[in-house]
């Protein structure tokens, strides 16, 4: 599957319509999801989605850890993610709002959740 196809069609219409709030705010509190509509495939495609960019954005800080010994290009670097990573938020959110199941750019493909 291409990261940026529609994967939805193995959701229930009606789970993406009750659900499309949830799942977008999961992008804020990745756990929400299990704790509001713990059987929404929907929203554990999203639930997992999230989880994933926010383990992107702490190595991202852990990173910066590293890249302090660089001034300007740690500086630099850890922006550049960090503005890619906040895309990939926006990215996701705007997709779970409107009822779309696409997976993120570049680290949609790894799957942590069940």
């Amino acid at each position: 599957m291409g990261y940026n196809k529609d994967v939805r069609e193995i959701f229930y219409h009606q789970d993406v319509k009750n659900n499309k709030m949830v799942a977008g705010f999961s992008y804020l509190v990745f756990f929400l999801p299990f704790l509001l509509r713990p059987h929404s495939a929907f929203c554990r495609f999203h639930a997992n989605q999230a989880l994933v960019l926010w383990i992107c954005i702490a190595a991202n800080i852990a990173l910066r850890m590293f890249l302090i010994f660089f001034p300007v290009f740690g500086r630099v670097l850890f922006y550049i993610i960090g503005i890619f990573l906040l895309f990939l938020i926006a990215f996701g959110m705007i997709s779970a709002f409107s009822g779309k199941a696409k997976k993120i750019p570049v680290i949609g493909g790894i799957r942590l959740l069940p």
